[in-house]
């Protein structure tokens, strides 16, 4: 069981769960609860322009390499000119949103060093993502476990030793966060070079054919939602940074109960794409309900000792912070569930669909962060965010429902019928 790469896969994700939480609590002893909210707006901007400028080519690529059985570093190469392109337009638009928001909106204690960690950041983010999808869709699960917990356990190491010499800032956070990513092209490259061929179909789709996927999968697989720290910059901008740390804070334990989707997600995304058509649809739907109870049963596990933990862990300054915690540890089970069932109407040759649903969960995240916020504050931030996944998965489900009756009632047509 323990070999079982949806297993490998929750304790790369606990792994760095437990990263993510050690790195917090420092953080908040060392430069405090406002500065720790500067800090994940850094980071939000980051996360956002890496997202919106990959336009969906870590879901084209895992879905074209897993369906077709081709070398993940051809299909690299054949994309890497618009990757380089794509990567310079937002490494500098970004550095101008950043500029935008310390002169208009929130000042920055540091916006020369927050701006070229901000372009060191995307870079590498960009790069990084590209080839962890790349590892993905070979269903090397066992380096994907590996090198996708290096950046966040190389951080964590390095925000210790900044506590330790008393040297943390948010700069030198932000550039011990890039230090970590540098390690996934110098890992992940060589190992896919030892992969050699890989048996089946070689034809290599277009760019255009990738491009079209990406484009249609973007909005989906970039989860505007709840992963590109979009709902961190809402707060920061209009709440303020000290609100925005104790949202942080409370989110730290989120993740707790959102790693079985993320980690379901990552298995059945390639599983479901090279399994067989009639296969597909009842794979999904017995890996989905596993996945639903596993979360459900972290989440009550936490609930019941997440108030004690927090304020060990944070102090008495962030005791605040309990209530949008254990709400956002219930969102957490539906946002994980919501990127399970993304990836696999991804893997099913429907990537609009998944940006489809995406879309209303995040047009109810907004909606709700900017009506629920500004009346109960941050507890009406979690709010929204519990309905979001809520929403985005009932959606989806209904999706899945109607995909199924369609396939039993006719032929299935090839995967890609759509982008094409």
């Amino acid at each position: 069981m323990a070999a079982h790469p949806v297993a490998r896969i929750l304790v790369s994700l606990a792994v760095i769960q437990g990263s993510l939480f050690l790195s917090g609590v420092l953080v908040v002893r060392a430069v405090g609860v406002e500065a720790r909210g500067e800090l994940a707006l850094i980071s939000g901007v980051v996360g956002i322009a890496s997202q919106m400028g990959l336009l969906g080519l870590p879901a084209a690529l895992v879905y074209f390499i897993a369906s077709r059985r081709v070398p993940a570093l051809a299909m690299i190469s054949r994309v890497a000119p618009g990757l380089a392109l794509r990567i310079t337009v937002c490494a500098v638009i970004s550095v101008g949103a950043l500029l935008a928001l310390d002169r208009f909106s929130q000042p920055l204690s540091a916006p020369v060093g927050e701006s070229i960690m901000v372009l060191l950041g995307i870079t590498v983010l960009m790069l990084g993502f590209t080839l962890l999808a790349g590892l993905q869709g070979e269903e090397r699960h066992l380096s994907l476990t590996i090198i996708q917990a290096l950046p966040l356990v190389v951080y964590a190491g390095l925000v210790v030793l900044l506590v330790m010499i008393d040297r943390a800032s948010i700069v030198t956070l932000l550039l011990a966060n890039v230090t970590g990513w540098i390690l996934v092209p110098m890992t992940a490259i060589p190992v896919l070079r030892r992969g050699g061929p890989r048996p089946g179909r070689t034809v290599l789709p277009t760019t255009a054919e990738v491009r079209r996927f990406g484009a249609r999968a973007w909005v989906a697989a970039a989860g505007p939602t709840d992963m590109l720290g979009i709902d961190q910059v809402l707060i920061g901008a209009t709440v303020g940074h000290s609100q925005l740390g104790l949202y942080v804070i409370g989110w730290a334990f989120e993740t707790g109960t959102v790693l079985p989707g993320v980690a379901l997600a990552t298995f059945l995304g390639p599983r479901v794409a090279a399994a067989e058509p009639g296969e597909r649809i009842r794979l999904a739907r017995r890996w989905l309900i596993r996945g639903l109870l596993i979360a459900a049963l972290v989440c009550l596990l936490v609930e019941l000792a997440l108030a004690p933990l927090l304020v060990l862990a944070f102090g008495e300054e962030a005791r605040a912070a309990i209530g949008p915690a254990r709400i956002l540890l219930v969102a957490g089970v539906f946002l994980g569930l919501r990127r399970a069932l993304a990836a696999v109407l991804q893997a099913l040759g429907r990537p609009s669909w998944a940006t489809a649903a995406e879309t209303v969960s995040f047009v109810v995240m907004v909606t709700g962060m900017l009506g629920l916020g500004s009346v109960a504050g941050i507890g009406g931030c979690a709010v929204a965010m519990a309905l979001a996944g809520l929403v985005g998965v009932l959606v989806q489900v209904g999706m899945l429902r109607r995909l199924s009756v369609r396939l039993r009632q006719t032929r299935p047509a090839p995967d890609h019928a759509e982008e094409s």
